[in-house]
């Protein structure tokens, strides 16, 4: 029973020792972006942006040409601070949907 008891205290310790270790680790700052949308152009091209928060935004597209193959093509990511991020379709390709990815 006390070699029980000392495992299970040992086995307390070592879990406390990585807890507090975890949380000595710093991790990234947490983006919390808000008020996001997009748009896209009589030209095909989508923009993304958030209005409010921190992070960044990324716009993507799906586009598809005449044989049935899909693109995606997506814009750089952009601080929502710095405004908006673009993409286009490729030549030969055409505007089917658009989105955007967050973080």
């Amino acid at each position: 029973m006390i070699g029980h008891t000392r495992r299970l205290v040992a086995a307390a310790a070592l879990a406390a020792g990585l807890a507090s270790a975890s949380i000595a680790v710093a991790a990234p700052a947490q983006a919390y972006p808000a008020q996001c949308g997009y748009g896209v152009s009589s030209l095909g091209t989508v923009s993304a942006w958030c209005s409010q928060g921190s992070g960044e935004v990324k716009a993507v597209a799906g586009c598809q040409n005449v044989f049935g193959f899909w693109s995606n093509p997506s814009g750089p990511w952009v601080n929502i601070k710095n405004g908006a991020s673009h993409t286009s379709c490729p030549f030969g390709y055409a505007y089917k949907w658009g989105g955007f990815n967050l973080r």
